[in-house]
C-alpha cells in the first residue's frame, strides 16, 4: 500500500508528458514524487503519486489508521481492471475520464467526471433507544474517531471557532497529543473574542491569524474549483488556506476540522424552520441532500485548501459517527427549539465546559467576519 497527498494514473500513454507536468505543477505540501509502471485492463499505464509512506497498490490518498483507510480515496487492480473507491463521506475525491484517473481535477483537460462517494444517505439501522443512551454512544464514536486522527501524532492543529464542534474535536484531541487551537478572524469578528474565550476554558494554546482584505481577496480570486464557487466557498477557502499554512508553519502533522457536525445533527437554522413550517421529514430530506452535496462540493474545496500545506482531517466524517447519526430519530437532532441537541448532550457526558456547550451556531464565514472582507 502506498499513502499518498494525490495521485493520477495515467490511462494514454500520448498524454503521459502533459499530464505529469500539471501533476508537477500542483502546490501540495509533500512533493516527493514517485512513478511506477502498471497494467490497468490489459493496457499499460503509469501512476504518479506525491508520496507520503509505502510502494505498491492499493495506492490510498487520504488518512489510514494502522493501515486501514480512514479518510480516503484508493485505486487498486482487481483481476487487472481498476478499483475505484471513496470513503462513505467523500472527504476525497476521484475524478475519471477516458485517458486519467485522479484525486486532482486540475491534471484534466476536457470532460471528466466525480465518482460518487459510498453510499452516503443510506441508514444502515433505526436507533430505538433513550437519549442518554444515544448521547453516551455518540459521545463514545465521537472520541473514538478523534483517537484514531490523533494518537500516535506529535501535534496537531484544529481549525476553531470556539464553537462546540470545533472545541469538542479539540478537547477529545488534547487527551491523546499535544494540540495547537488556530483561529483565523477579521478584526472586530465574533471569532476574535470567542475563539480565546473558549481556548482558556479549553486549556488549549490558541494562536490566531488576522485575515486581511487583500489576503483573502487574492485567495479567493485564486480559487480553482470543479464546481462554480459561491461567495461562501470563497471565503472558507479562505479561511482554511490561512489556518493550514499557519498549523504547517507551527510544526503540526494534520489539521482537524469541524465540517459535517451540521449536516449530521441538524445545525443550521434552516433545519429548525423547515421543521416547524413543513415538519421533520422535509428537514430530514434536506439535511440528506446536504450531506450528499458536501461529497460533492464542500469538502472537496476544503481538501484542497488545507493539502498545500498539510493533511486536512475531518472527524464528523468516521463511518461509526455517520452511521451513528444517520440512524437517530430527527427528535434528538433538533429538539424544543435547540439545534444539535444530541451532539450538545455528547459534549455534556464527555465533560466539556456548559458554556461552549451552549453557544448558538454560526457559520464559519460569518462569525470569523471573512466573508465581509471578500466584498461579495
Amino acid at each position: 500500500m502506498i499513502e499518498t497527498n494525490s495521485f493520477c494514473v495515467v490511462l494514454e500513454k500520448k498524454a503521459y508528458e502533459r499530464v505529469r507536468r500539471k501533476f508537477e505543477g500542483i502546490a501540495r505540501f509533500r512533493r516527493e514524487i514517485m512513478e511506477e509502471e502498471i497494467e490497468v485492463g490489459g493496457r499499460e499505464a503509469r501512476i504518479i503519486s506525491f508520496a507520503l509512506q509505502g510502494r505498491g497498490l492499493p495506492a490510498v490518498h487520504g488518512i489510514c489508521y494502522n493501515e486501514k483507510p480512514l479518510e480516503y480515496a484508493l485505486f487498486d487492480l482487481r483481476n487487472g481492471d481498476p478499483y475505484l473507491e471513496r470513503d462513505r463521506a467523500g472527504t476525497r475525491p476521484i475524478y475519471v475520464s477516458e485517458e486519467i484517473i485522479a484525486t486532482d481535477h486540475r491534471v484534466f483537460e476536457g470532460e471528466f467526471r466525480l465518482l460518487p462517494a459510498k453510499n452516503m444517505a443510506s441508514r444502515k439501522f433505526c436507533f430505538e433507544g433513550s437519549e442518554e443512551e444515544a448521547a453516551r454512544i455518540l459521545a463514545s464514536k465521537l472520541n473514538d474517531a478523534v483517537k484514531k486522527r490523533a494518537k500516535g501524532r506529535k501535534r496537531v492543529a484544529v481549525s476553531f471557532s470556539g464553537g462546540l464542534d470545533s472545541s469538542l474535536i479539540a478537547y477529545l484531541a488534547s487527551l491523546y497529543t499535544s494540540v495547537i487551537l488556530v483561529s483565523v478572524y477579521a478584526r472586530g469578528s465574533r471569532d476574535e473574542s470567542q475563539a480565546k474565550k473558549s481556548a482558556e476554558i479549553l486549556g488549549l494554546p490558541l494562536v490566531q491569524v488576522e485575515a486581511s482584505e487583500s489576503e483573502v481577496r487574492r485567495l479567493a480570486g485564486s480559487l480553482d474549483l470543479p464546481y462554480s464557487p459561491s461567495s461562501m466557498d470563497r471565503a472558507l477557502f479562505s479561511i482554511y488556506t490561512i489556518a493550514s499554512k499557519e498549523a504547517r508553519e507551527l510544526g503540526c502533522e494534520i489539521i482537524m476540522l469541524g465540517q459535517m457536525a451540521d449536516e449530521l445533527f441538524g445545525g443550521y437554522m434552516k433545519y429548525l424552520t423547515l421543521s416547524t413550517n413543513k415538519g421533520s421529514k422535509e428537514a430530514e430530506r434536506t439535511m440528506l441532500a446536504d450531506l450528499n452535496r458536501l461529497s460533492e462540493e464542500g469538502l472537496l474545496r476544503d481538501e484542497i485548501a488545507c493539502s498545500r500545506f498539510i493533511l486536512p482531517s475531518f472527524p464528523y466524517s468516521d463511518s461509526g459517527v455517520v452511521d451513528f447519526s444517520l440512524s437517530l430519530p430527527f427528535e434528538y437532532k433538533i429538539r424544543g427549539g435547540v439545534r444539535k441537541y444530541i451532539l450538545r448532550k455528547a459534549g455534556e457526558i464527555l465533560g466539556l465546559d456548559s458554556s461552549i456547550i451552549n453557544l448558538e451556531k454560526k457559520a464559519a464565514q460569518f462569525s470569523s467576519g471573512v466573508q465581509k472582507l471578500i466584498g461579495l
